[in-house]
């Protein structure tokens, strides 16, 4: 728990310049873990197809029964060097080159596959290095291969590596020469400098030469596996938002490790935070609006996603209106400017105060979840001398996939009425003199990567509302929800939110309703990472069990980030400063007195020691708000990052804090 003071919605800024080198008290070093870049590598596991035909190899093991990484570099379009973290799908990759070895032939039984651990050389045989470069046939000098892809010796990162950079640590093969070629140099320190288009020698050993690309030279992934589906080497791509500076994790341009120091100044006790990226939350609201806007289309944001006062401004400058489910979030919304046609009423179970609300302070629409509502409705609406427009939730019976929690439009969810009972109350709809009852709203679930139950929501909309107008009660109001996705595990799948927005305009075609949607998840998600200190790891040998099962437990826990316990959701875990040494399975953990406390099982991971900082990403959607006490812990800090400023909206809850909570009251029960 930090100690942080109480969770006030106030600011406080910091700069970021210079670097942040004081100790953390507890660890005696810095917070963010060791400072500098140079480590010690790991050993290699090589890059060669081994010896032809050997057993192990089918299995994905070397002869010595060791695991060999997935996924693989390829050949074609040059060999890439880890650094276990790599840009996501829709990014710029951080591209690689490689000095290519001197003097040297390709390696023995390189195929241009994955990367495998190297054998032994058989005695008596020729022993190379273990790197072929890009585009070289088996055996080709050096001299004869021409210039490599992208500059005078210089290899990218190739498509096949799906977005990864490979074989971490780039240590020379147990039993091969460190005579001429780059791994011989990289031994010797001669690596480069951080940043573009520069090289300096560098502090350590065991580095490969390498420089990133500019980003006009960046060559976007295919897709990677995060550390919730990613192979053994434990490359992770990273999220929208998130990039790499000086090999460290940075969001919004300000490294993480230096915001966890600054936070740690104010908030000594802190072991985890919640950082946003808001330039990122505009631009994607300003890309849906460009998206759905040309449609007549009114966005509203849903706060659940994420209330943050701070977001809630910048999604308000983008031009969204804000969908609320509460009356705590219509009160945020309108505290933060939101004026009454920018409110959208949401929820299934509608309380007389949200309905007062809605009658004397004004909204654009509610959505009626059942017909009994109207009747609550309409008794305010005219005590307060109003007209409240609504829209009844049709359940369509439309299946979505996915976790049973997020899937909202099948027969058996609690939301919504039948298409029957909602063609009868608007018929009906002179029995509400103080309502427009003219909407209908269909929202089929959340997460969704794929457009088309959204589509055939689209679809039962235009039916009912022909059926509709054939009875005399014609619509004006279609509210199309949310659900838009995202890609949590870096494959790249994310929602067709342009492609979704050219077939609406063809589903819609000349319909004459008002047209309503409501996104969420999709503006924040990737702007959010929760960043946590490791407070311990622990092994633990079981019985039968041939290594020890490694657990990681961080300074945050399942009452901060629910999602994992809840939904079994999948967020990628990656340290924020880079750690030498093999990415072995590990389980991530929380502090919590719970066995569903878990963020992830069997996640490859480096050596991490305690007060290292790892970063769960996409951790801007259903995060934060969905956070609690439990245990006696305080919410975490929130910080934001826009222009490269970082500033604490949120402080922590103290105990202190907690325990002001705490009253006695008499009540008299008459």
């Amino acid at each position: 728990m930090s100690t942080g003071g109480s969770r006030a919605s106030r600011s406080r800024t910091w700069s970021t310049s210079g670097r942040d080198t004081e100790r953390d008290p507890d660890l005696g070093r810095p917070p963010g873990g060791r400072a500098g870049h140079a480590t010690r590598a790991r050993r290699s596991q090589g890059h060669g197809a081994g010896r032809r035909g050997h057993p192990a190899r089918a299995r994905g093991q070397d002869p010595r029964g060791r695991l060999r990484p997935s996924g693989g570099h390829g050949t074609r379009g040059g060999t890439a060097i880890a650094r276990g973290v790599a840009a996501s799908p829709g990014r710029e990759a951080a591209c690689v080159r490689l000095r290519p070895a001197r003097r040297r032939g390709p390696a023995r039984g390189h195929r241009g596959g994955a990367c495998e651990p190297a054998a032994r050389p058989r005695a008596g045989a020729r022993r190379r290095l273990p790197v072929r470069l890009a585009g070289a046939a088996r055996g080709t000098p050096r001299a004869a291969r021409g210039p490599a892809r992208g500059g005078a010796g210089a290899e990218r990162i190739s498509p096949a590596a799906r977005g990864r950079l490979c074989c971490p640590g780039g240590r020379v093969a147990r039993g091969v020469p460190r005579g001429r070629g780059a791994l011989g140099r990289a031994r010797r320190g001669d690596a480069s400098r951080r940043g573009p288009a520069r090289r300096r020698r560098a502090r350590g050993s065991a580095r490969w030469a390498r420089e990133l690309l500019q980003p006009e030279h960046a060559r976007r992934p295919r897709g990677g596996r995060g550390a919730d589906g990613g192979g053994e080497d434990g490359a992770v791509s990273l999220a929208d938002g998130v990039s790499v500076q000086d090999g460290v994790l940075a969001v919004g341009g300000v490294p993480l490790d230096r915001a966890f120091a600054a936070l740690r100044r104010l908030e000594p006790g802190a072991g985890a935070c919640w950082i946003y990226d808001l330039d990122l939350i505009e631009a994607r609201a300003r890309r849906f609006q460009a998206a759905f806007g040309p449609l007549g289309v009114h966005a509203g944001y849903a706060l659940k996603a994420n209330a943050l006062p701070a977001i809630l401004r910048r999604v308000r400058t983008a031009g969204l209106a804000a969908e609320a489910g509460s009356l705590g979030e219509l009160r945020a919304a309108e505290r933060e400017g939101f004026a009454a046609a920018e409110r959208i009423l949401n929820g299934n179970g509608r309380t007389a105060e949200e309905a007062e609300f809605a009658a004397r302070e004004g909204v654009h629409s509610v959505n009626a979840d059942h017909i009994g509502e109207l009747d609550l409705l309409e008794a305010h609406a005219a005590r307060a001398g109003s007209r409240v427009r609504v829209a009844l939730r049709v359940n369509p019976g439309i299946a979505t996939g996915g976790h049973d929690y997020v899937a909202t439009g099948h027969e058996q969810a609690k939301f919504g009425v039948a298409a029957a009972e909602a063609l009868e109350a608007w018929a009906a709809r002179a029995r509400w003199p103080h309502l427009k009852v003219d909407g209908i709203h269909l929202h089929v679930g959340s997460q969704l990567l794929e457009a088309t139950p959204l589509e055939q929501a689209v679809e039962t909309a235009r039916q009912l509302a022909a059926e509709s107008a054939g009875r005399g009660a014609p619509l004006g109001l279609v509210n199309l929800g949310g659900g838009f996705g995202v890609d949590y595990t870096g494959a790249g799948r994310e929602f067709p939110l342009e492609a979704h927005a050219a077939r609406l305009k063809g589903l819609l075609g000349a319909l004459p309703l008002d047209r309503v949607m409501e996104p969420g998840r999709w503006m924040v998600a990737h702007a959010g990472v929760l960043l946590a200190q490791v407070l311990w790891v622990k092994r633990r040998r079981g019985a039968g069990e041939g290594s020890a099962r490694r657990f990681i437990v961080l300074g945050a826990g399942m009452n901060d980030l629910i999602r994992p316990a809840l939904y079994h959701a999948h967020h990628r875990i990656v340290p924020v400063r880079p750690r030498a040494g093999a990415h072995e399975p590990a389980t991530v953990v929380g502090p919590v007195c719970e066995s569903a406390d878990v963020f992830e099982r069997d996640v490859a991971l480096p050596p991490l020691e305690r007060g290292d900082l790892v970063a769960l990403l996409d951790a801007g959607a259903y995060g934060a708000v969905m956070s609690s006490n439990y245990n006696g812990r305080g919410r975490l800090a929130e910080l934001t990052v826009s222009g490269g400023r970082l500033t604490r909206v949120r402080a922590a809850e103290d105990a202190a804090a907690l325990a002001a909570r705490a009253t006695e009251d008499t009540l008299d029960v008459g």
